[in-house]
Protein backbone atom coordinates (compact mmCIF):
# COMPACT_ATOMS: atom_id res chain seq x y z
CA UNK A 1 0.00 0.00 0.00
CA UNK A 2 2.76 2.33 0.78
CA UNK A 3 4.26 1.99 -2.54
CA UNK A 4 1.48 2.44 -4.31
CA UNK A 5 0.82 5.69 -2.49
CA UNK A 6 4.26 6.78 -3.13
CA UNK A 7 3.90 5.44 -6.72
CA UNK A 8 1.04 7.43 -7.07
CA UNK A 9 2.89 10.98 -5.68
CA UNK A 10 5.29 10.16 -8.34
CA UNK A 11 3.21 9.87 -11.44
CA UNK A 12 1.23 13.20 -9.59
CA UNK A 13 4.52 15.22 -9.84
CA UNK A 14 5.60 13.66 -13.32
CA UNK A 15 2.08 15.13 -14.73
CA UNK A 16 2.53 18.46 -13.10
CA UNK A 17 6.24 18.52 -14.12
CA UNK A 18 4.64 17.79 -17.23
CA UNK A 19 1.66 20.26 -17.62
CA UNK A 20 4.17 23.22 -16.37
CA UNK A 21 6.85 22.11 -19.58
CA UNK A 22 3.48 22.28 -21.34
CA UNK A 23 2.64 25.66 -20.45
CA UNK A 24 6.22 27.40 -20.57
CA UNK A 25 6.21 25.19 -24.01
CA UNK A 26 3.20 27.33 -25.34
CA UNK A 27 4.44 30.62 -23.99
CA UNK A 28 7.85 30.30 -25.73
CA UNK A 29 5.95 29.21 -29.13
CA UNK A 30 3.56 32.42 -28.62
CA UNK A 31 6.84 34.51 -28.36
CA UNK A 32 8.92 33.26 -31.23
CA UNK A 33 6.18 34.85 -33.50
CA UNK A 34 6.96 38.37 -32.44
CA UNK A 35 10.35 37.80 -33.26
CA UNK A 36 11.95 37.28 -36.93
CA UNK A 37 14.14 33.94 -37.13
CA UNK A 38 17.58 35.45 -37.31
CA UNK A 39 17.21 38.12 -34.31
CA UNK A 40 18.99 37.48 -31.03
CA UNK A 41 15.88 37.27 -28.94
CA UNK A 42 14.61 34.51 -31.57
CA UNK A 43 17.87 32.54 -31.44
CA UNK A 44 17.71 32.89 -26.97
CA UNK A 45 14.22 31.85 -27.34
CA UNK A 46 14.74 28.53 -29.72
CA UNK A 47 17.32 27.67 -27.37
CA UNK A 48 15.36 27.72 -24.02
CA UNK A 49 12.31 25.75 -26.77
CA UNK A 50 15.55 23.07 -27.41
CA UNK A 51 15.56 22.40 -23.63
CA UNK A 52 11.84 22.75 -22.55
CA UNK A 53 11.39 20.04 -25.01
CA UNK A 54 14.18 17.69 -24.07
CA UNK A 55 12.89 18.00 -20.62
CA UNK A 56 9.42 17.06 -21.66
CA UNK A 57 10.65 13.85 -23.64
CA UNK A 58 12.90 13.27 -20.45
CA UNK A 59 9.95 13.37 -18.21
CA UNK A 60 7.56 11.55 -20.70
CA UNK A 61 10.38 8.52 -20.43
CA UNK A 62 10.23 8.67 -16.58
CA UNK A 63 6.54 8.33 -16.64
CA UNK A 64 5.97 5.59 -19.44
CA UNK A 65 8.47 3.61 -16.92
CA UNK A 66 6.51 4.01 -14.22
CA UNK A 67 3.91 1.08 -13.36
CA UNK A 68 0.78 2.45 -12.17
CA UNK A 69 -2.37 0.18 -11.61
CA UNK A 70 -5.65 1.23 -11.03
CA UNK A 71 -4.75 4.82 -11.90
CA UNK A 72 -6.67 7.61 -13.41
CA UNK A 73 -4.09 8.74 -15.48
CA UNK A 74 -2.94 6.92 -19.24
CA UNK A 75 -0.70 4.07 -19.26
CA UNK A 76 1.42 5.66 -21.94
CA UNK A 77 2.08 9.03 -22.90
CA UNK A 78 3.47 10.42 -26.60
CA UNK A 79 4.35 14.28 -27.15
CA UNK A 80 1.79 14.61 -30.10
CA UNK A 81 -1.02 13.64 -27.23
CA UNK A 82 0.58 16.70 -25.04
CA UNK A 83 1.04 19.03 -27.72
CA UNK A 84 -2.58 18.50 -29.55
CA UNK A 85 -4.80 21.55 -28.57
CA UNK A 86 -7.84 19.20 -29.57
CA UNK A 87 -7.07 17.02 -26.32
CA UNK A 88 -10.02 17.95 -23.62
CA UNK A 89 -8.11 19.24 -20.55
CA UNK A 90 -9.67 20.23 -17.45
CA UNK A 91 -10.22 23.53 -16.15
CA UNK A 92 -9.58 23.84 -12.33
CA UNK A 93 -12.16 25.74 -10.11
CA UNK A 94 -9.87 28.56 -9.33
CA UNK A 95 -9.17 29.05 -12.75
CA UNK A 96 -12.61 29.57 -13.39
CA UNK A 97 -13.32 31.93 -10.57
CA UNK A 98 -10.61 33.81 -11.61
CA UNK A 99 -12.17 34.18 -15.17
CA UNK A 100 -15.57 35.08 -13.72
CA UNK A 101 -13.82 37.93 -11.70
CA UNK A 102 -11.84 39.12 -14.77
CA UNK A 103 -15.18 39.00 -16.81
CA UNK A 104 -16.88 40.88 -14.90
CA UNK A 105 -14.21 43.82 -13.87
CA UNK A 106 -14.03 43.99 -17.64
CA UNK A 107 -17.73 44.31 -17.87
CA UNK A 108 -17.62 46.67 -15.13
CA UNK A 109 -14.77 49.26 -17.06
CA UNK A 110 -16.67 49.08 -19.75
CA UNK A 111 -20.07 50.47 -17.76
CA UNK A 112 -17.38 53.27 -16.34
CA UNK A 113 -16.24 54.26 -19.55
CA UNK A 114 -19.49 54.52 -20.86
CA UNK A 115 -20.53 56.81 -17.99
CA UNK A 116 -16.96 58.90 -18.10
CA UNK A 117 -18.06 59.54 -21.51
CA UNK A 118 -21.80 61.03 -20.88
CA UNK A 119 -20.38 62.83 -17.93
CA UNK A 120 -17.47 64.21 -20.28
CA UNK A 121 -20.52 65.22 -23.25
CA UNK A 122 -22.75 66.17 -20.23
CA UNK A 123 -19.62 68.95 -18.70
CA UNK A 124 -18.82 70.05 -22.34
CA UNK A 125 -22.09 71.03 -22.62
CA UNK A 126 -22.58 72.95 -19.84
CA UNK A 127 -19.22 75.05 -20.42
CA UNK A 128 -20.70 75.96 -23.81
CA UNK A 129 -24.00 77.26 -22.30
CA UNK A 130 -21.98 79.01 -19.84
CA UNK A 131 -19.97 80.79 -22.68
CA UNK A 132 -22.77 81.64 -24.75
Amino acid sequence: MHTESSNRKTIFAKIQAMTRLMAERTFLLQMMKKYARGQAVAIRLGRQLRKVNAAVQRHLKEYNLLEGSKMPYPEKLDLDSLKSLEVPAEVPEELKRVLIDLNETKERCEEEIELIACDIRSTHCFYMKQQD
